[in-house]
Order: structure tokens, then C-alpha cells, then sequence
């Protein structure tokens, strides 16, 4: 099966060479539409020969060109979709071990608290991607690191405060 990003990857280009590539095909196109030009450079046999495969070569690298931004934009929107629907999923399906800590972040709106390094519920809240640690470098004098919540977590729960609510 044909994967779109493998091929995008492969052909990627520099921003330098697309623009390059998409002012040569406008200039492509103003020449062959230009009597003046084509007489001027006397190409008017070669344009009748070749000006099918030259329309069609510049309307494939235009639309390659326009498309990868496209793409690339479609393709996060979708990946930020997904994950705030998981992260939204795991957040109503919460343990009271996990509301106790997320209760933190949102009753003393702040983003960021230190919790001990071996603390398995900020382990597996981090795994679901709903917390992540701050720094690599701890509180001096403990075993304790800041963690932060992310900003669409943060969001969901000051929205939805029902999901971290006292059972």
C-alpha cells in the first residue's frame, strides 16, 4: 500500500528549493502566455511540441508544492484532535489516587508540582499524557521533581471539574 507521508519524506524538499520550484513554474506559465515572450525568444516550435508536458509537469509540482503545507497542518490538527480525545477519555475514567493529584493543579491553579520521582500514580498519569516532568534536575535535597500538567489536560479539568470531583 501506498503510504502519502513515506513519499513526502523521500521528496522532501528545503523551503528555499519549493519556492524555487514554484517561481520557475509562474514563470513558466507568464512566458508560454505571453506572445511578445515567445516570440521574442523564438520558442514558439518548441512550446507547440512540448507545452502539453510542460502544463502538465507544472501542475503536478505546484499542487506537491502547495500540498505539503496542507498536509503537514491537516495531519497536527488531526494528531491534536486524537489526543485530546484520549486524554479527555482518561480523564473521566480517573482513580480517586489520580483526582487527589490533579486536584493540586486545579484548586491551586498552578501548572507545575514537585511529587516524589518513584510516585506511580504521576507515573501513569504521565504515561496517559496527562502530566510530564518539568526538568530533569530535582529539588535540591530530595527525591522530588516538578511536574507540569498539560495545557489540554489543565483545560478539560477546569472545564469538567465533575471529573475530578470527590466520589
Amino acid at each position: 500500500m501506498i503510504n502519502v507521508e513515506d513519499i513526502i519524506n523521500k521528496i522532501k524538499l528545503s523551503k528555499q528549493s519549493q519556492v524555487s520550484i514554484l517561481v520557475a513554474c509562474f514563470i513558466v506559465i507568464g512566458i508560454a502566455q505571453s506572445k511578445y515572450l515567445i516570440d521574442l525568444l523564438q520558442i514558439a516550435d518548441l512550446l507547440k511540441t512540448y507545452l502539453p508536458y510542460i502544463s502538465i509537469l507544472t501542475i503536478i509540482l505546484i499542487s506537491f508544492i502547495l500540498g505539503i503545507p496542507v498536509y503537514d497542518i491537516s495531519k497536527n490538527y488531526y494528531i491534536g484532535y486524537c489526543n485530546k480525545k484520549n486524554i479527555e477519555s482518561y480523564l473521566k475514567q480517573l482513580t480517586e489516587d489520580e483526582k487527589n493529584i490533579l486536584r493540586v493543579y486545579i484548586n491551586e491553579t498552578k501548572r507545575s508540582h514537585p511529587f516524589h520521582m518513584s510516585d506511580g500514580i504521576v507515573a501513569g498519569l504521565i504515561n496517559k499524557n496527562i502530566l510530564y516532568r518539568a526538568t530533569f534536575t530535582g529539588i535540591p535535597g530530595s527525591h522530588n521533581f516538578p511536574y507540569n500538567i498539560q495545557d489540554i489536560a489543565y483545560n478539560i479539568l477546569r472545564s469538567h471539574p465533575e471529573y475530578i470531583a470527590n466520589e
